[in-house]
């Protein structure tokens, strides 16, 4: 069944790929002339994408193997989970105390300071004592918080002092997420060979490598931006940092917007239900897939499942390119993929017991979360101040680091069927949430 599947979603996304033009694949049709005839928006966005990747490859290396590495050293499956917890945890305090500084002091800076501690937590890994592996977890937890933050937002602003036009941020996004699907799929294969090859702590050692490349593009060819327009020199960036008032003027104007906009609030509960359920998801379809199989000749064939997974992303990166083709805003789009993402954990929900149903749903999750990914990023774009932006998606975060630390520390209690229904509860509060958007907009 899983081999069969795989080969449908790939023929697929391969049909549908084909069919696109490659305006498609760029956005909308004003995006496809901005961007066909201007060399220098396609080598800045190259560019973009070339980190982007190298660190989304670097990332997806050690997924595989995180869990089983530890249960080679020999800890229990509830030490594991303290490892995991601390890595969220830290992911929520000093991951967002931390990138908050890339608004006052440079997000060029901060992606470098990324790569060494994203580096030092790899090397971690190679020591079986608990007590390093647990620091690794926490330098982890604040890199997570970096690479989906600073990185982006870098190239927003960045993007803005080019002036090319916002619309153009939709080829960004939606090219992104498509080719993340297939780094994810390489990724998967060379952990695979290497650990066959080397041992279990090889895919960490290469992935370390990933972040190093991807630091000396951004110090070759990444010009300093921080978090205000246009400004791109030393000087700048000292002066916003004065009229923020401190270190952390700018985390603390964050906590003011999110506080006190409507809008910037919702984008980020947004972000953090939808996001929760993702994570929750992805401890829980081998749980709920194992529960189900039964004899020593029915394992798993995870590396199929995972790659069908995948593209089912990219599937949803390009109805996600189609429909801004076809003149969708991102919220007409972020509420028909909530729909649809509720509609799989429903279905998760209610067909437990039954393996060809929840691997089709848990595809159609999939699905929904390309759409989400390049969606969520022009809504980010379009909603937070330039001068806040990495703090405000740091505050973001937050929630969505102690919905998963809240799980994981209840997960072994609950049953499948409840979990799913905790999903999705979250998905439907982030759909009604979204409402409150429109009646606001409305009324305005």
């Amino acid at each position: 069944m899983y081999s069969e599947g795989f080969a449908i979603l790939s023929s697929a996304c391969a049909v549908l790929l084909a069919t696109q033009n490659y305006s498609s694949l760029l956005g909308t049709a004003s995006a496809k002339a901005s961007a066909a005839g201007n060399p220098k928006y396609l080598a800045f966005r190259n560019n973009w994408l070339a980190v982007h990747l190298l660190n989304m490859m670097g990332d997806w290396l050690q997924g595989p193997y995180m869990y089983a590495l530890y249960r080679h050293y020999g800890y229990s499956v509830g030490q594991i989970a303290q490892l995991y917890v601390c890595g969220f945890l830290s992911s929520a305090i000093f991951g967002t105390l931390i990138g908050s500084l890339a608004d006052n002091y440079g997000r060029k800076r901060l992606c470098l300071t990324f790569a060494v501690i994203y580096s030092l937590s790899c090397a971690t890994m190679l020591s079986p004592n608990f007590a390093i592996l647990l620091f690794g977890r926490l330098l982890g937890g604040i890199s997570t918080s970096l690479v989906y933050s600073a990185f982006e937002s870098w190239m927003v602003s960045e993007h803005n002092n080019l002036k090319f036009p916002s619309q153009d941020l939709s080829s960004t996004f939606g090219v992104a997420t498509f080719a993340n699907g297939f780094v994810a799929i390489v990724a998967g294969m060379v952990a695979n060979w290497a650990v066959d090859s080397y041992g279990l702590t090889a895919p960490f050692m290469i992935s370390a490598g990933h972040f190093i490349v991807a630091a000396a593009v951004v110090q070759t060819t990444w010009k300093e931006n921080y978090g205000t327009s246009g400004a791109t020199s030393e000087k700048k960036g000292a002066k916003k940092a004065a009229d923020n008032k401190g270190m952390f003027g700018p985390l603390m104007k964050g906590f003011h917007l999110v506080s006190t906009n409507s809008l910037i609030f919702i984008t980020g509960m947004t972000q953090s239900l939808f996001e929760g359920s993702m994570y929750t998801f992805v401890f829980m379809w081998s749980v709920a897939l194992e529960a189900i199989t039964t004899g020593a000749d029915d394992k798993l064939p995870y590396g199929v499942i995972f790659s069908s997974f995948m593209v089912s992303i990219m599937l949803g990166s390009q109805c996600f390119s189609m429909l801004k083709q076809n003149n969708w805003s991102p919220d007409a789009i972020l509420v028909l993929l909530l729909g649809v993402a509720f509609t799989s954990f429903a279905l998760m929900a209610a067909f437990t017991a039954n393996a060809t149903i929840l691997f089709w749903a848990f595809n159609l999750f999939e699905f929904t979360c390309g759409m989400y990914f390049p969606t969520m990023g022009i809504l980010r774009s379009q909603s937070i101040p330039e001068e806040v932006r990495t703090s405000v998606s740091n505050i973001f975060r937050i929630p969505l680091n102690l919905i998963v630390v809240v799980v994981l520390l209840q997960i072994s209690k609950l049953p499948l069927e409840i979990v799913f229904s905790i999903c999705a509860g979250l998905i439907g509060t982030a759909l009604v949430l979204r409402g409150f958007i429109g009646v606001s907009k409305k009324q305005q």
